[in-house]
C-alpha cells in the first residue's frame, strides 16, 4: 500500500459514519437540460452532422463524449450512412409496380428467373462515407441514406448474373466511348 493513502485514509477517518465511504457530491454537468433537448432536436433535424457541427452550431460548451452520452441514453447512434442509388420517383413509381404485380409469384416460378446487372468501378475512393445520427430502426428512412450516381465516366464495368441453383462468370465489358458524344 501507498503511505500517501493510509495518511489520506487516517486523516479522513473522522468523517465517516462507522467507516462506510462518504457519498461524493456528483460532477456537475457540463450542459443544461435545456442543452439537452436541443441536442436531441438538432439531431433530427440534420441527421448527417458531424459531432463537431453539432457542439458549433448549439454554442455548446462540452466535450463530443457529452454529446455521445446525451444521445446514447436517448436510443440515437451515428451510424455509417446506408448506400443505395439515387431513384427519382418515377424510378421508384416504377419498382413499386413491378413488386405489387409480382407479389403472388411461387417459389418455383422465382426459381426460373435469372437476375443479372452490372456495375462500374472507378479508379479512386469515390465519395467519401457518410455517417448519420439515427435509431437503428430508421437507418434506411430517406434523409439517413447516402446516394450514388451512376454517371458515364467509368473505368472499368461488369456483369454477371444468378439464378435459382447456380450463377454466371463475371464478364468485363469494354466500354464504347462513342456511344453518348454528339
Amino acid at each position: 500500500m501507498f503511505p500517501n493513502t493510509v495518511k489520506y485514509t487516517i486523516k479522513i477517518d473522522s468523517l465517516r459514519n462507522e467507516g462506510a465511504t462518504r457519498h461524493k457530491t456528483p460532477r456537475k454537468k457540463s450542459y443544461t437540460e435545456r442543452d439537452e433537448r436541443n441536442i436531441i432536436r438538432h439531431v433530427r433535424l440534420f441527421p448527417k452532422d458531424t459531432y463537431k457541427e453539432v457542439i458549433f452550431k448549439l454554442d455548446l460548451q462540452c466535450k463530443r463524449s457529452t454529446v455521445k452520452k446525451i444521445l446514447k441514453k436517448h436510443g440515437i447512434l451515428n451510424l455509417k450512412a446506408k448506400r443505395r442509388a439515387l431513384l427519382t420517383e418515377e424510378h421508384a413509381l416504377k419498382r413499386l409496380a413491378w413488386c405489387l404485380s409480382h407479389k403472388n409469384m411461387r417459389k418455383e416460378e422465382w426459381g426460373m428467373i435469372v437476375w443479372s446487372d452490372e456495375c462500374s468501378l472507378k479508379r479512386g475512393r469515390g465519395k467519401r462515407d457518410e455517417w448519420v445520427f439515427c435509431i437503428p430502426a430508421q437507418k434506411w428512412d430517406v434523409d439517413k441514406v447516402q446516394t450514388y450516381g451512376t454517371n458515364r465516366n467509368m473505368k472499368v464495368m461488369v456483369w454477371g448474373s444468378f439464378w435459382n441453383n447456380g450463377r454466371s462468370n463475371l464478364y468485363i465489358i469494354d466500354r464504347d466511348f462513342r456511344v453518348g458524344k454528339a
